[in-house]
């Protein structure tokens, strides 16, 4: 489940979100050699939050069955580069449509000099994230839970310098 909401008076967003049954809570900045990691099944929130709180880094996922490692670079939010052990982007993408089991970690901070990744690339990775969560490899990310309004404290009208009412005697 996603919350979000923000930090005093930097006004950052605050997401927080379950990975492997514990709460990570991650702001848009975060400190150098921060990782936030997880399993395949984790990938579709891993992303999702990346995009939310537009980070820019790289997304390593490494097949734990076989021989497979795949590189997303990330630039405010969105996927910029893609390359893998299989060669290129397209090549990478159709590698990850059989993958089952791997480790997800997002760095952020580390650059990517080139941007190869076009709307080409990035409507077959949705493509990919959806087929992967209908086989139930990846899980489905929960939309952000609504913010809990904050109570305005009731304040007694006054007119012409009078009391008129008080919240209690208007109940």
């Amino acid at each position: 489940m996603y919350h979000e909401r923000r930090n005093g008076s930097a006004g950052l967003p605050i997401y927080s979100f379950w990975v492997r049954g514990r709460c990570c809570i991650v702001t848009q900045s975060m400190p150098p050699g921060t990782q936030w990691q997880g399993s395949l099944r984790d990938l579709a929130s891993i992303v999702n939050i990346i995009q939310r709180s537009r980070a820019s880094g790289r997304l390593t996922l490494r097949n734990t069955i076989r021989l497979g490692l795949a590189h997303l670079y990330f630039r405010g939010g969105k996927l910029v580069h893609l390359v893998g052990n299989r060669g290129d982007a397209r090549a990478t993408l159709n590698d990850l449509r059989g993958w089952t089991r791997a480790i997800v970690r997002f760095e952020p901070g580390i650059p990517i000099g080139n941007e190869c990744v076009s709307s080409e690339h990035e409507q077959p990775f949705e493509a990919l994230l959806i087929q992967l969560q209908r086989r139930g490899v990846v899980m489905v990310p929960r939309p952000p839970a609504p913010p809990t309004p904050t109570p305005v404290p009731e304040t007694p009208r006054i007119v012409d310098s009078h009391l008129v009412a008080t919240p209690q005697a208007c109940s």
